[in-house]
């Protein structure tokens, strides 16, 4: 058969399970078909929908369909697909609706319901595929980028790399590689900041400052300690330096006495609620840690009722 003629396929009426509009952040729009019983979505390319953008899974999610309707499933993915501002369960399937929103990443995808195709006005005159004249030119295959893909690669390049849109693909394949690489460089500041560090790098940092963490601590507390690490060292060995520790460690303040008639010792007392958990023998430590060489102290811990902080 020529090429210039359509395929048995193309001649047959595609599977229409409805359609997306797609919008980005940065509004442009595009619209896609569902033509597929299982529409996959995610970033790496060979998905039905690709959608670059690094925080989006390699395979997010995908729709299945079926004669009844549409259904909506996350597979398992890093940051999450949102239904109607609704957080999806992963691995549940969630029936799918006129007008249902869908939010992945930065894009916001609007599911349609098929439009019937409307009728030839006159039943009886329909051409055979004998009777049809060949297409003026071959039918445009879709894309399978949602938005006409640029990589910022060629930023880097000659202008003239641009054209024809050749290299452009050939750069997104390595820039969708190294694309998260990229931004975790680009969020080092955040990775490196007590209050939004991942949890999994508290003890790392920690390490660096030459601090210990209970693991038993709750995560807010080691936190803070590493937040208040330059502090603690500026008055280490002083009554507000053991004071500042023990407050970051108990959650309370500390009372500080000294004992009267005898000379270089102190007590240390902490009034702290019956349900906080406090080890004695690390506050023991501390105390250690952060007095005076030549002193010696008294620990007194005082249960209060639950729920109440000195």
């Amino acid at each position: 058969m020529s090429d210039i003629y359509p395929s048995a396929q193309e001649i047959q009426p595609k599977a229409n399970y409805g359609w997306l509009s797609l919008r980005r952040k940065s509004g442009q729009e595009a619209k896609r078909t569902i033509a597929r019983l299982e529409y996959r979505i995610g970033r790496e390319i060979g998905n039905e929908l690709v959608l670059p953008d690094p925080v989006i899974s390699r395979t997010h999610a995908r729709i299945l369909c079926t004669d009844k309707g549409c259904q909506l499933e996350d597979l398992g993915s890093a940051n999450k697909t949102y239904l109607n501002d609704e957080k999806l369960p992963p691995h549940e399937p969630r029936p799918l609706i006129e007008g249902d929103v869908i939010k992945i990443g930065e894009y916001t995808l609007v599911y349609h319901l098929p439009v019937p195709e409307p009728e030839p006005e006159d039943a009886e005159f329909v051409l055979t595929f004998e009777e049809a004249a060949p297409p003026s030119k071959l039918p445009e295959l879709p894309l399978a980028w949602p938005l006409p893909p640029r990589s910022s690669y060629l930023q880097h390049l000659p202008s003239f790399f641009a054209r024809g849109g050749l290299m452009d693909r050939f750069l997104l394949i390595f820039e969708s590689v190294l694309a998260p690489s990229v931004q975790l460089v680009d969020h080092i500041p955040l990775i490196l900041d007590p209050r939004t560090m991942p949890a999994d790098c508290l003890p790392w940092m920690a390490s660096w400052l030459d601090l210990t963490l209970n693991e038993n601590w709750p995560e807010t507390r080691r936190r803070d300690l590493i937040r208040a690490a330059s502090e603690l060292y500026r008055w280490r060995g002083t009554r507000k330096g053991l004071c500042l520790y023990l407050k970051t460690y108990a959650g309370v303040t500390p009372e500080l006495e000294e004992e009267v008639g005898q000379p270089h010792t102190f007590r240390v007392t902490l009034r702290v609620p019956a349900d906080e958990p406090v080890d004695e023998g690390l506050v023991r430590a501390i105390i250690e840690a952060e007095k005076p060489a030549h002193t010696a102290y008294e620990l007194v811990i005082e249960r209060g009722p639950a729920g109440e902080n000195g």
